[in-house]
């Protein structure tokens, strides 16, 4: 079920994002191009994710996406504000950083672009050692 929500997810975006819409003023033929999305590491979840959405992409629309290894969230902000790469996979946080010129980004924000879609929710576990002298709170 999971595979399955992903797919139709990664073909909505597609088809929302690259398929060119026809009509009288262009003589019914479909937009494309060829374009660069940062991911992250080879071996990691964005860089396996980016790879399955440029095949729906490059397999259902007229748009040759072509995904590329990064450093990550922070690398990939960076190259989209460079214009070396027209999408990015961004962490929400690191994007907010760098609209904003904060943390990573300070002094230099990235502005000019704009989020397309969450991708997915990201689970995070935080943890700690059991040596760790902490006081727990529930709200």
């Amino acid at each position: 079920m999971k595979k399955l929500l992903t797919v139709l997810l990664m073909l909505m975006i597609s088809v929302c994002l690259f398929a060119g819409g026809s009509s009288e003023e262009n003589s019914g033929e479909e937009k494309g191009g060829s374009y660069l999305m940062g991911t992250g590491s080879a071996t990691g979840n964005y860089y396996n994710f980016g790879s399955v959405l440029a095949q729906v992409v490059n397999t259902h629309t007229n748009t040759n996406l072509t995904v590329t290894s990064t450093g990550g969230s922070v690398e990939n902000a960076r190259l989209l504000g460079s214009a070396e790469n027209e999408f990015a996979m961004i962490q929400t946080d690191v994007t907010n950083y760098a609209y904003t010129g904060t943390e990573q980004f300070k002094g230099k924000p990235v502005k000019g672009f704009s989020a397309i879609t969450a991708a997915y929710p990201e689970m995070v576990q935080i943890v700690v050692q059991r040596k760790a002298e902490l006081n727990l709170y529930l709200i």
